[in-house]
């Protein structure tokens, strides 16, 4: 289940074991923002805080308003360059504006982090609205794909519809209240710049190929469909692309096995609420626990 900060904010927790060492991910409500931090282990490696739908952070990353983390901050700052990378670096994708996290992977490399090579996906804690969210998209693929396509021409047909509004009884009627103010004059110096003598040079003229296409004419339905219907099927497209990716994440994490079965080969229990804890893994990386299968959430 998500726990709870002490100031009461709701904390969302990702999870990965690589190596026998927990990565956990926390994200928290900060007022507009959201306030991430990432531990390995017992350690603290990144705080950051950021209002964006993506965030990247990578060991040493913490606000430069933090006080409580200068210790933190020191420790890894002693570690040379090649040490920091090799603790690698997490990706996030936030919701836009509510609702759970919609991605969390680690990547050995943090240069790759940026470009989304080399990902391994974290885990949301069981019971959390983001392990709901993505136990829904594996059981409906197709429906998350159609539903993330409306969801893109819904937002563009309210755009529209602002834009109108605004354009044809908003502004007219705060134009209204606007004082005819007649404003003086302002003489501004009339500069007589000289002239730049560029040299003329004789390009000799390339002999292309005169065709003589047919004028096509097409019907005038389709500059709106494509206009507004390529953004959606780009959406559904996406949102398939999505769902593949999780299911072959779910093959990279753990060999398969039962998924109704809480203690399935290769996975390992999940990590209390207070802390990480590291137990002994059959293969070299393993997610931290399974999504409940009973979950149908769509949040």
């Amino acid at each position: 289940m998500e726990g709870e900060h002490e100031d009461g904010a709701t904390v969302e927790r990702w999870f990965l074991t690589d190596g026998g060492v927990t990565h956990v991910v926390e994200v928290t409500e900060a007022g507009l923002r959201k306030r991430i931090l990432w531990r390995r282990g017992a350690e603290t490696l990144a705080v950051a805080l950021t209002a964006d739908d993506k965030a990247q952070l990578t060991a040493g990353t913490f606000p430069d308003d933090a006080p409580e983390w200068d210790a933190e901050r020191a420790r890894l700052a002693a570690l040379s360059e090649e040490e920091r990378d090799a603790l690698g670096a997490v990706a996030l994708r936030l919701a836009p504006l509510v609702g759970p996290t919609r991605r969390v992977t680690w990547h050995a490399e943090p240069a790759n982090a940026a470009l989304g090579l080399g990902a391994v996906d974290l885990t949301p804690e069981p019971g959390s609205k983001a392990a709901a969210r993505q136990e829904w998209i594996r059981r409906h693929p197709h429906l998350h794909a159609l539903r993330a396509g409306l969801t893109k021409g819904g937002s563009m047909m309210a755009a529209l519809l602002a834009v109108l509004v605004l354009t044809r009884w908003v502004l007219p009627w705060l134009s209204r209240f606007v004082p005819n103010w007649d404003l003086p004059s302002i003489p501004w110096p009339d500069w007589n710049l000289p002239s730049i003598p560029w040299p003329d040079i004789d390009l000799p003229s390339i002999p292309w190929p005169d065709w003589n296409l047919p004028d096509v004419s097409l019907p005038g339905w389709v500059e709106p469909v494509v206009k507004y219907g390529v953004p959606v099927l780009v959406a559904v497209l996406l949102a398939l692309n999505e769902a593949r990716r999780h299911r072959k994440q779910e093959k990279v994490v753990a060999p398969e096995g039962p998924r109704d079965k809480g203690t399935a080969t290769g996975r390992a229990s999940v990590p209390e609420a207070d802390g990480p804890r590291d137990t002994d893994r059959e293969g070299s990386r393993a997610a931290t626990h399974d999504p409940a299968p009973g979950s149908t959430g769509t949040d």
